[in-house]
Parts: C-alpha cells; sequence; structure tokens
C-alpha cells in the first residue's frame, strides 16, 4: 500500500518570474502555486495514518475528503495584504493539493488534526479487516470430520 504524490519544483526561470507573477496578481485573491504537500502514509495494526507537511496553512483553511478509493487533500496557505512599495516578493498564496490511494478504511472513525503545519490523518481499518492472530497448537482435537486415510497411522 503506498500513495502516490507529484512533486512540483521550481525552476530558476519560474523563481524569477515568481515576483512579477506576483505583482500582477496582487489583490486577485488566486493562489499561484499549486503543489503536492510532502506526505508520509504509515500502515499501523489499527489502522492508517498520513502525514501532511502543509506549512502556513490553519486547521480551517484544510479540507479532507474520501470516497472509495482517494483521501483527497486540499490546503491553502494566504499571506496578509501586503502594504507599501515592493521591492521583492518571493512568498506568494499557496494551493496544496493531493491525494492518497487508501486501503479500505472506515470512514465513519476517520479523525484529523493539524498543529504547526502538521497534517495527521488516522483512517482507521473496517472492524471486518482487522488483522486477527490466529493460535496454532500441536494438539489434535477430536470432532473434526477428517477423511479416514489421513487419519491412519504410518507403520
Amino acid at each position: 500500500m503506498s500513495g502516490k504524490w507529484h512533486t512540483v519544483s521550481l525552476s530558476p526561470h519560474a523563481r524569477d518570474n515568481r515576483e512579477k507573477e506576483n505583482r500582477e496578481a496582487a489583490g486577485q485573491g488566486e493562489s499561484l502555486l499549486t503543489l503536492s504537500p510532502l506526505t508520509d502514509m504509515v500502515e499501523l495494526p489499527e489502522g492508517v495514518c498520513v502525514y501532511c507537511n502543509l506549512p502556513g496553512v490553519a486547521p480551517g483553511d484544510i479540507s479532507l475528503t474520501i470516497d472509495a478509493k482517494f483521501l483527497h487533500i486540499r490546503a491553502e496557505s494566504r499571506l496578509p495584504a501586503i502594504r507599501g512599495k515592493i521591492h521583492a516578493l518571493e512568498f506568494s498564496d499557496i494551493t496544496y493539493e493531493g491525494k492518497v490511494i487508501l486501503p479500505a478504511v472506515d470512514a465513519e472513525r476517520i479523525e484529523a488534526s493539524c498543529s504547526n503545519g502538521l497534517l495527521r490523518v488516522m483512517m482507521p481499518f473496517p472492524a471486518e479487516i482487522k488483522p486477527v492472530r490466529i493460535p496454532v497448537t500441536t494438539e489434535y482435537h477430536d470432532g473434526l470430520d477428517l477423511p479416514a486415510d489421513i487419519m491412519k497411522e504410518e507403520p
């Protein structure tokens, strides 16, 4: 089980043009940059836990949805309005979007929290697919209906 995320990296040319784009888009309220967040997905005995790095994002700016196969993540990091003459502008509003392929999980019991830009989503397995340890003994139990040739002792 593993999720697949696509990452975006800015080329030097794109970085040089970002300041110009930010100035042109100032006040429009649109994100100039959409990134796939860095993520870790860990399988635990009780379910799957996804950790997602969302720097600058408040918990209220995160949208999580789940369907039969995916956890969809969307979050926005918005900068406050800038006053004064801009000499350099490296920061911009960022939208994070991604999805993770999931095993079967109990959607009614999913819990999510975000602190300091780290999102944690715990998705428990449904009760019927939780791993169960089956003990194996060396004793034969009478009462099993086994064919006679299996029960015959070797000379």
